[in-house]
């Protein structure tokens, strides 16, 4: 489910014993090198963001070192962090975690990458021009109470309609829902921001999931309970190196960077225009480390719904906000303020 230890570390260099940071009373210290085993699951789009956090030195910064254990599905990463293999996963949209959590997984939430869903509903027909047109249609999805079936079940409920209004397709990724509905096997489902440009599907009003569901937090990060006890600054300046990625690649000067690095990891420069152009647009980053305890309690409410959970947990059974606020802390040091010399 997930691959060894990749020999890819980006952080430490030259520089990195020269990292500095505010100390608890404002004085200036070094900042003594760790490390950290990230677990990801390596999308283009994932892969991209890699790519850019060791381009630009985000965790250098931070004399972090980061050893990525890749994944090959979206599950790989939670089963990387219960194993022991990985400390800590950034990136991923996976609705597993919360249920994993109540039945006992030794793992917390300690942020969010991106908190917007970054998702439309698509579609080929010309009959199919809003939600409501959606009633009796199939829908594609991936497995059943996977993170697109969720997501779809919340908008059809916030849009007055019922999940069995419409009959559900199990076809896989969004990048396969996309191919589902240009060959007619469905006649919508949600689609990823880089499959928008394409002139045959067109979004239907009250699609776009960023919009119609900003309460859905889309990609949450999530430690291991061993990492929090024993790495919990490793952890801290973990969050704090992605803060500062996602506020660079939410920076117009971040263009060329980040259409580097989707070109170093094979992705197409089209979708690339696209999914940076949503990401200037729509802003779906938060520009802080932390979670929203109102949003960790919809997903619990949702899942509770649809049978992934048997009830709601308080949010500090569920989460640490340790990390992020050193994280935070870390982040006020003017040093740690500037946009990385790629950004230029």
């Amino acid at each position: 489910m997930f691959l060894p230890r990749r020999d890819f570390l980006f952080g430490l260099g030259a520089s990195a014993a020269a990292a500095l940071v505010a100390g608890p009373a404002g004085a200036r210290r070094r900042l003594a090198p760790l490390s950290i085993r990230l677990a990801s699951n390596q999308g283009v789009e994932n892969a991209t963001l890699q790519q850019l956090m060791a381009d630009c030195g985000f965790a250098r910064d931070l004399a972090l070192d980061i050893a990525l254990v890749e994944s090959r599905d979206i599950a790989g990463p939670l089963a990387a962090l219960s194993a022991g293999a990985a400390d800590l996963c950034m990136i991923s949209a996976f609705a597993g975690v919360l249920p994993a959590i109540e039945a006992g997984q030794p793992v917390r939430l300690v942020g969010s990458a991106m908190q917007l869903p970054a998702l439309a509903v698509c579609t080929a027909r010309s009959d199919v021009r809003r939600l409501r047109d959606l009633v009796g249609k199939r829908i594609g999805i991936g497995e059943r109470q996977g993170l697109l079936h969720l997501l779809m079940i919340a908008l059809l409920r916030q849009s007055g309609m019922g999940e069995d209004s419409v009959t559900f397709v199990s076809v896989g990724s969004n990048a396969q829902v996309l191919e589902a509905v240009l060959a007619g096997r469905v006649d919508a489902g949600p689609c990823g921001v880089a499959g928008l440009s394409d002139p045959r599907t067109r979004v239907i009003a009250g699609g776009r999931l960023w919009q119609a569901l900003p309460q859905f937090t889309y990609q949450l990060a999530y430690a291991s309970r061993d990492a929090l006890a024993h790495r919990g600054e490793a952890v801290a300046r973990c969050l704090a190196a992605y803060t500062r990625l996602f506020r660079f690649v939410s920076d117009r000067s971040s263009r060329n960077a980040y259409l580097a690095a989707r070109k170093a990891v094979g992705g197409d420069s089209a979708g690339g225009e696209q999914v940076w152009e949503f990401i200037q647009k729509c802003q779906p980053y938060g520009r802080l480390p932390g979670l929203s305890p109102a949003h960790i309690a919809y997903l619990q409410r949702l899942n509770l719904s649809v049978g992934l959970q048997h009830r709601v947990l308080p949010f500090a059974d569920v989460a640490d906000p340790a990390p992020a606020g050193f994280a935070r802390r870390l982040l006020a040091h003017p040093a740690l303020r500037a946009m990385p010399r790629s950004a230029a």
